[in-house]
C-alpha cells in the first residue's frame, strides 16, 4: 500500500489480502467488498476514507488466496471497466496507478506476458521520442516552449498505460 499501512481503517485490524484503492487508501479485500455490496450504490462505491469514487481494486503484493473474493475483486473491476471515468479522475490515480504497473511487470505474477510487452514497448518508444532529435517542437529554435511536445507525449504514454492497466484488471 502506499503508505504501508498497519491497518484496515474498517475493520482495524491487520490488513488480511489486502488491496489498494485508485485513491490509494489500503483495505481487507473482504472489508471493502462487504463496504460495497451494503451501500445503497448499485454500481461504484466511495472510498471510506476520503469519499472518492473507487473504480479500481488492485491486489498488494501477492494474488488474493480466497478464489470467492478474488473473483468478487474481479467482478467489480469488470463492471468499473464499462464506466467511463473523468479524465481529472484518472490524473489524479495515475500515479498510484503506474506504481503497481511497475510492481507488476517486475514481478512473475500480475499483468500477463503481452500486456508487459506492450507496456515496455510503449515506455522504449517514448523514450526514443524524448531522446531524438526530431521534434514537433524543435527544443533548439524554440528552447523551452519546445519541450512542451516532449511533455505531452510523455504525459499521454502514461495515461495510455494507465487505461491498458485498468483493461487488463477489468479482464481478469
Amino acid at each position: 500500500m502506499a503508505a504501508e499501512q498497519n491497518e484496515c481503517p474498517i475493520c482495524l485490524a491487520q490488513p488480511t489480502e489486502p488491496v489498494e484503492t485508485n485513491c490509494a487508501h489500503g483495505y481487507c479485500a473482504k472489508c471493502i467488498l462487504t463496504y460495497w455490496e451494503t451501500t445503497w450504490h448499485p454500481d461504484a462505491c466511495q472510498c471510506p476514507c476520503c469519499r472518492r469514487e473507487i473504480n479500481l481494486l488492485m491486489p498488494v503484493r501477492t494474488n488474493v488466496r480466497d478464489r470467492e473474493t478474488q473473483e468478487k475483486i474481479n467482478n467489480y473491476n469488470r463492471m468499473m471497466l464499462n464506466r467511463s471515468i473523468p479524465l481529472t479522475s484518472q490524473v489524479r490515480d495515475g500515479p498510484n496507478i503506474l506504481r503497481h504497473i511497475f510492481n507488476e511487470i517486475l514481478s512473475t505474477s500480475g499483468l500477463s506476458f503481452c500486456s508487459r510487452l506492450w507496456i515496455v514497448f510503449i515506455l522504449l518508444l517514448t523514450l526514443a521520442y524524448l531522446i531524438s532529435p526530431i521534434d514537433l517542437l524543435p527544443e533548439l529554435i524554440l528552447g523551452p516552449i519546445g519541450f512542451i511536445d516532449d511533455i505531452g507525449s510523455f504525459i499521454a504514454a502514461m495515461m495510455y498505460i494507465v487505461i491498458l492497466y485498468r483493461q487488463d484488471m477489468g479482464r481478469r
